[in-house]
């Protein structure tokens, strides 16, 4: 009873669909006689063709298949012969309507008067402007209770409804139709060819709860050619030898809840006629098992996809065209699943692309996604509005292509291949995305003309490169802000730009490779051109912690690129620009890396400040300067390193102050100025320590003036506690000058000579200590040379050295002693050593023996 009241009710929302249809009068000259039956009931329970002529109602049924004669015509297919009846007599059904009595029609089997079914409007004098055929049910998982077993055909009518009918073993198929077609509950099953074929028509398609399976000979669950379009909801397409849907259509295309699955041609294929752009929109279709590619579409209009799953086809999920550069038309794909298919997701199209709330996992084969407008200049967006959009597990990688801006936030790829995005015009942003455990692929590849923009970005543990960012356009600046590099296969990060950069808590670390590796080729660079900051570069097994090579000047803070093989950190200039690290005291490290901890090679100028480069493999700190820039280095540590703590060379000033370069395996410190006869050569090094190294503490190679202030180079394991040189021009260092203003000055307990000044103007100390040097050996504590140089000493203390205390070679100068305690040496041999040997006789001694307070 339930199942009768449904079938009523779905028999009045037909009924009540087709009375909104144009009326059209009975086409013959009179009626002939009829039955009594009501062709307007609401259920009609025997088998037969039920329907008015006028106001006349007539039964076509098995008994009686004739009824313009007398008595009972029986036939086979009271189908057929109702229409034969009609096109006889010239009449059209009232309201073009057929009814189709419940029971089974054996269609392919019947011989009178024909087989299967076939209504050919052309019969008529006129085509039938409207044709609705409607059986009593076969909703989709109800009762079929009208079943047509045969081949149903239908040509040269106008509008069409068929509804509530199951057709089985056979197919329907129209052909030079126009109007509306409109398929309400149909279904058709085990075809042997093309369930549903609609060819020609000139007009849109309505389908609602429509049901194909088991289309064979490589037939189409449903083939359409309209020049409308099709709206089809609640439907399902399935196990078609060809494909579930395959649709030519000139205007709007709308899919609805709509399945198809387990077809051999693949799930559905939407194509646009020429000259038209219609737009497609599918909306919660699930497209599964299909041999081939799940949905294609190809069309110049909008296309959009909403709360779909396209999953386990054996080729792509979903393949979008719509390139028209003319007139471009939007894609938008939203909320949607790629589900181990053979690829994922394709988009070729020149206008704009919008991709929101996505889901790719276990897809096999190549591209997981591909997003490519570049035939327009509109953007490309991934977003995460209406979702989250996850890649997992899957077997290639994902491209971005456009000729416009390329924007991606909230990605999720794990396990995947990675993303290459493409835009060379343009520019390029990343947020808030994670990238991690890439197969074979870099997790990520950014090729753009404009700015490129990494924020809150995490591409890790790829077994590749990391990321790789290149910046074609002189204009687009690049920045990554809060980001990681981590744990890749290959280099953490490598990028090559052109414009202004900016680094900002990025970490790059335990990378098989490099950390970062940054190229920056600007062309007259203005300003801070690179900026680092707050980021670390930890742990890379494969080379540098990070490496920078740059045409403008690099200013950073707060780095770290500790543990790393190689370098922790170089600078290298293309073209000479200042370099600036600055922090408070440790803010800066570069410890126990396989080579140096920090260099900067090819600066101009050069502020270091708070870094600490201790044990490293190589040098602490070496900055080579290729201007006459000036040198400030300040508060660094550089202590235990396997060779020199500090190198610098410069062509101008150099000032080290709070600088410490302790125990390392070679010298403290070398600072080299590079003669100059115009440019400032002043060599100061202030509240300094170089002690316990294993050559020399200091090795200052210099032509310009030396000034030291509360230093201490003592406990040279073999060497000199300082050693001061000229370096070209007159091949003289201009003066040396030892200040204690800021403490006293130390150069003790050195294998070698506490101080050697080799050719100075002239020697100046205050509150000097050299006690202890020479270690068994024959060298005197301090050596002074200089042409004519005078010397003074103030509250020195020259003691304890085994051979000579003081040597001096100063010509025809003043060597002035004031407070000094020149005694206690001469050990080795006082009857050969001299506690203060002057070499040359034009030489003065002034020597007021004493101890000063502070000792």
């Amino acid at each position: 009873m339930q199942s009768r009241f449904t079938l009523i009710r779905w028999l009045a929302a037909a009924v009540l669909l087709v009375s909104f249809l144009p009326q059209f009068p009975a086409q013959a000259q009179s009626e002939p006689p009829g039955g009594d039956l009501e062709a307007e009931a609401g259920f009609y329970p025997d088998p037969g063709a039920y329907f008015k002529v006028g106001s006349t109602a007539y039964a076509v049924t098995a008994a009686d298949c004739d009824p313009s004669l007398a008595g009972e015509q029986a036939c086979d297919n009271p189908l057929q012969a109702a229409v034969e009846f009609l096109t006889a007599q010239n009449l059209t059904p009232a309201s073009g309507k057929i009814y189709i009595g419940a029971g089974v029609y054996d269609l392919a089997a019947a011989t009178n008067p024909a087989s299967n079914w076939s209504i050919d409007g052309g019969i008529w004098t006129a085509y039938p402007p409207k044709l609705t055929l409607v059986g009593m049910g076969s909703a989709l998982g109800g009762a079929a209770t009208t079943e047509l077993r045969g081949n149903i055909s239908l040509s040269n009518l106008g509008a069409l409804t068929v509804s509530n009918l199951l057709i089985q073993g056979g197919s329907l198929a129209t052909g030079n139709t126009s109007g509306l077609i409109t398929l309400d509950r149909v279904q058709v099953l085990n075809s042997p060819g093309t369930c549903i074929s609609i060819g020609a028509h000139q007009g849109s398609v309505a389908a609602s709860q429509v049901l194909v399976n088991g289309c064979a000979a490589s037939g189409s669950g449903i083939f359409a050619d309209v020049t409308g379009g099709l709206k089809m909801t609640a439907s399902h397409l399935n196990a078609a030898t060809g494909e579930g849907l395959f649709l030519v259509a000139g205007e709007p295309v709308t899919l609805l809840n709509v399945s198809s699955h387990m077809n051999g041609g693949g799930g559905i294929v939407i194509q646009s006629r020429p000259d038209s752009a219609p737009k497609v929109s599918l909306t919660a279709v699930n497209i599964t098992r299909n041999e081939g590619t799940g949905v294609q579409i190809g069309t110049l209009g909008a296309v959009s996809v909403d709360r779909s799953v396209f999953a386990n086809n054996s080729g792509m999920g979903l393949m979008v065209m719509n390139i028209n550069p003319e007139s471009p038309a939007p894609v938008n794909i939203f909320r949607s699943q790629w589900i181990r298919n053979s690829g994922g997701l394709m988009v070729q199209s020149a206008g704009r692309i919008l991709v929101d709330g996505m889901r790719s996992e276990f897809n096999q084969g190549s591209p997981v996604m591909s997003l490519d407008n570049m035939a327009g200049s509109l953007p490309i967006q991934i977003s995460n509005r209406l979702g989250a959009n996850t890649l997992a597990n899957n077997d290639g990688p994902s491209f971005i292509m456009s000729n416009s801006k390329v924007a991606m936030t909230g990605v999720n790829a794990v396990r995947s291949q990675g993303f290459q995005i493409t835009a060379p015009n343009s520019a390029v942003t990343v947020m808030r995305s994670s990238i991690t455990d890439s197969q074979s692929h870099p997790g990520l590849i950014i090729i753009s003309g404009g700015a490129t923009t990494l924020a809150d970005v995490r591409v890790n543990k790829n077994n590749s490169v990391g990321a790789s960012l290149v910046t074609a356009g002189a204009g687009g600046s690049l920045r990554i802000l809060r980001s990681q590099f981590n744990g890749n296969s290959g280099p953490g990060v490598s990028i090559s730009t052109l414009g202004r950069t900016q680094i900002s808590q990025v970490e790059a670390s335990n990378n098989s490779a490099l950390g970062m590796e940054l190229v920056n080729n600007g062309v007259n660079p203005t300003g801070w051109w690179v900026t680092l900051q707050q980021s670390t570069f930890n742990g890379n097994s494969g080379g540098y912690g990070l490496r920078v090579a740059t045409t403008g000047g690099v200013q950073a803070k707060k780095i770290s690129a500790s543990n790393n093989t190689s370098y922790g950190m170089q600078v290298e200039y293309i073209e000479p620009a200042p370099f600036q690290l600055t922090g408070k005291p440790g803010d800066n490290r570069f410890v126990r890396n396989g080579a140096m901890g920090l260099a900067a090679l090819g600066v101009s100028k050069l502020v270091l400040s708070g870094v600490d480069a201790g044990q490293n493999n190589s040098f602490g700190v070496q900055a080579i300067g290729a201007t006459t820039q000036d040198f400030q280095i300040t508060n660094v540590q550089a202590n235990a390193n396997n060779s020199t703590g500090i190198l610098a060379i410069s062509g101008g000033r150099m000032l080290l102050k709070n600088a410490a370069a302790d125990a390392n395996s070679e010298k403290g410190l070398i600072a080299q100025t590079n003669y100059s006869d115009t440019a400032k050569l002043d060599l100061s090094i202030l509240s300094s320590h170089f002690d316990g190294n294993g050559v020399n503490g200091l090795d200052l190679r210099t032509s310009g003036p030396v000034l030291m202030n509360g230093v201490s180079a003592s406990h040279s394991a073999l060497g000199s506690g300082a050693v001061i040189a000229d370096n070209g021009g007159p091949n003289m260092t201009a003066k040396v000058e030892i200040l204690s203003t800021l403490g006293q000055n130390y150069f003790d307990n050195n294998a070698m000579l506490g101080m050697d000044v080799v050719n100075a103007q002239s020697f100046s100390a205050s509150y000097l200590s050299v006690r202890g040097n020479g270690k068994n050996s024959n060298v005197p504590g301090l050596f002074l040379r200089g042409p004519d140089a005078p010397v003074t000493l103030t509250c020195a203390v020259v003691t304890g050295n085994p051979a000579d205390g003081l040597q001096t070679d100063t010509g025809a100068a003043l060597v002035k002693i004031v407070n000094g305690m020149m005694d206690g040496n001469t050990r080795l041999d006082p009857s050969t050593y001299v506690n203060i040997r002057l070499f040359s006789l034009a030489t003065t001694l002034d020597y007021k023996p004493g101890v000063c307070s502070g000792w």
